[in-house]
């Protein structure tokens, strides 16, 4: 099981829990061009820290979530900020 974002407490409960740290995108709102440049950059970790005992498998799912979560969280400022920039 993965948990996003979890506090204090859900951490005490769990046996193993990982922070992963994923660069945000550089993306202007008006560069168009630099989607392409910033495809492969926005697909990596920059750090994570684990407490507990995890398998590899276990690990690489914690990554593949967080990635997941925060490429849709990328989307959504991006989509708000071109909303704001068009108005």
């Amino acid at each position: 099981m993965v948990i996003l974002d979890t506090n204090k407490a859900e951490e005490q409960q769990l046996k193993s829990f990982a922070h992963l740290v994923f660069p945000s995108s550089r993306k202007s709102v008006d560069l168009k061009e630099a989607k392409e440049k910033d495809a492969e950059f926005e697909r990596g970790l920059i750090t994570s820290i684990s407490h507990g005992v995890m398998s590899e498998d276990d690990y690489l799912n914690c990554i593949e979530r967080g990635l997941a979560a925060s490429s849709r969280i990328s989307d959504f400022m991006r989509k708000t900020l071109q909303k704001g920039a068009d108005a």
